[in-house]
């Protein structure tokens, strides 16, 4: 039986799932493609189910790939995951998003953004998120729906981001990681918790707000009735997960200050750790929380989407 590991990289167009043995063979690989729909100019949705869908479908592929590849079967040890960051999830209190995923290229909250910086400057806050107010970070979309659509706010329990969507689906708990949260504009990045001062000046209930872990923590394990329908002999750990940026900077050994890392995706991102939490607000970097200590990055939201 060949003892693996997965891994589960939710992007912004595609969901990637590996199979990797825990000597390093790549075993199976699969993945599957999801739409983004905008109803309106500006608009960028996507459906958590069709997320779910195609993950249980290129899981479903990937172990049998595996188990094809390996020939004595495959024994999950754990599942990891990354994915896009900042997309807004609600879950109602049975688990069901109250709408669509309002996803990071999405900008309709663009005309609230001098509100939003005002409010944060005026509240002395913009210390505490350390990133410059954009329309695709996640309070800005979340205060757009506080004015537009306050009865999808009100029905919300739980607010995720998508990698945690899927861990959710995977184990039934409710969570996100430091890496996730920082990149909301709900954090204090130099104190690596959430900002009850930042909920108070939006009149946001904290409530909504999950749990944060460390990447590497464990936050379940896949539920019974999931793991026999995948075929599994067990139900594997699954870790709480990293924001895509801050898993690629982990699998390159980017890790210490003085290393760089550049990642061609739907965008292009250049990034480099700090062991410092109190660098000045740069209003052209955005400044997340790493595994530990700090990531420094300078984005092109469209640089890799452009080459297509």
């Amino acid at each position: 039986m060949e003892a693996s590991v997965v891994g589960i990289d939710l992007g912004t167009s595609s969901v990637k799932v590996l199979v990797v043995s825990i000597g390093g063979t790549v075993l199976g690989y699969a993945s599957g493609n999801y739409q983004t729909l905008s109803p309106h100019t500006g608009w960028a949705e996507q459906n958590p189910e069709d997320w779910w869908n195609r993950t249980y479908e290129a899981l479903n592929t990937a172990l049998s790939i595996a188990r094809s590849n390996a020939r004595t079967g495959v024994h999950v040890a754990g599942i990891g995951l990354t994915g896009q960051m900042h997309s807004l999830v609600l879950l109602d209190g049975t688990g069901t998003p109250v709408r669509p995923a309002i996803v990071w290229l999405d900008s309709r909250a663009r005309t609230l953004v001098p509100e939003i910086h005002n409010t944060l400057e005026t509240n002395n806050l913009l210390n505490c998120v350390k990133n410059r107010v954009a329309p695709e970070l996640t309070l800005c979309p979340l205060v757009w729906l506080q004015r537009n659509e306050p009865q999808a706010l009100a029905c919300a329990e739980t607010l995720l981001l998508p990698k945690d969507y899927i861990r959710f689906r995977l184990t039934n708990t409710l969570g996100t990681d430091v890496t996730d949260a920082s990149g909301t504009l709900l954090y204090d990045i130099p104190a690596r918790s959430w900002s009850a001062d930042i909920l108070s000046a939006f009149n946001l209930p904290p409530s909504i707000l999950p749990d944060i872990a460390a990447p590497s923590e464990p936050a379940g394990t896949v539920a019974a009735e999931l793991a026999n329908s995948l075929g599994l002999d067990n139900q594997p750990i699954v870790a709480t997960g990293a924001a895509d940026q801050q898993a690629s900077t982990l699998a390159t050994g980017v890790l210490k200050p003085g290393l760089v890392q550049m990642m061609l995706g739907t965008g292009v991102q250049i990034a480099s750790p700090t062991a410092s939490g109190e660098l000045e607000l740069n209003g052209s970097l955005n400044y997340f929380c790493h595994h530990e200590g700090w990531l420094v990055q300078g984005s092109v939201q469209n640089g890799g989407s452009a080459l297509n």
